[in-house]
């Protein structure tokens, strides 16, 4: 397909999900751009020998719009996207300045060995009007099972974000527990693409939260290895922390407590 046909695709699929956009001129044979309503920046959309491609440039958000435009992406291309950091002397280099580039193409990552791996998730229900959250989390090391937890104490200034939030908190609550064990570096195995891209500082973090993230991350010390796996894609590891998540934000929404309580 050209890339204009698959900036096309990707509007109808964005239109679909509520989000207000249109396809601009191509900047080039290689490149089509698409402008969302209400939004800083641009998508662009590019195609070349290794498939069609989406660039965020100078995109600004609170982070729900990327998660929207990584569905989407994956409806339009019929692949899930995956970070440029993943394969950095392939790709980084081709990324415009302020850009991050998702590709078709996917680097789903085993644990790492001889290293602490984490999976991360968060889930969100609507309840009464209002909202329930729930994290997950599970540390391991090899084969062995050093942490399973989950929880919905988040702040409420960060509900906002939404099950965002709670994937944030599952990172720092790992975080902690790394420190507090002499835990110096980790692998961290999660499906929404703002956690690593806030704490490489690749996306810029415009809210109180999404700062404060970015803070703990970068003092807690730990040395962290990113990779990004595709959500309910049968990975037994990631679809336990879903569970987890999932799990603790029933546990909330039965106990009519707050998601931070």
């Amino acid at each position: 397909m050209t890339p204009h046909e698959v900036a096309l695709r990707l509007r109808d699929q964005l239109l679909l999900r509520s989000v207000p956009c249109e396809v601009g001129d191509a900047i080039s044979q290689y490149c089509s751009p698409v402008r969302l309503d209400g939004y800083a920046g641009r998508v662009l959309v590019y195609s070349g020998r290794k498939g069609p491609s989406m660039v965020l440039r100078e995109l600004k958000g609170d982070g729900q719009i990327e998660r929207v435009l990584e569905k989407a992406w994956l409806a339009a291309t019929h692949v899930a996207p995956t970070a440029a950091t993943h394969k950095p002397d392939a790709l980084r280099d081709k990324v415009p300045r302020g850009g991050v580039r998702l590709r078709t193409r996917t680097t789903e990552a085993p644990s790492q060995p001889g290293m602490v791996n984490i999976w991360v998730d968060g889930s969100k229900m609507d309840v009464d009007g209002g909202i329930s959250l729930g994290w997950g989390l599970l540390i391991m090391e090899g084969d062995a099972e050093l942490l399973r937890d989950s929880g919905s104490g988040i702040p409420r200034d960060a509900w906002r974000h939404f099950n965002v939030a709670a994937e944030i908190t599952a990172v720092v609550r790992a975080l902690e527990w790394c420190r507090e064990n002499g835990v110096n570096q980790v692998a961290i195995h999660y499906d929404y693409l703002g956690l690593e891209m806030w704490a490489t500082r690749r996306w810029k973090a415009n809210t109180p939260f999404t700062k404060e993230y970015v803070r703990r991350v970068a003092e807690s010390g730990i040395k962290i290895a990113w990779f990004k796996v595709r959500s309910h894609s049968g990975d037994p590891r990631n679809d336990l922390v879903d569970a987890l998540a999932r799990e603790a934000a029933v546990q909330a929404s039965l106990a009519h407590t707050d998601p931070d309580s």
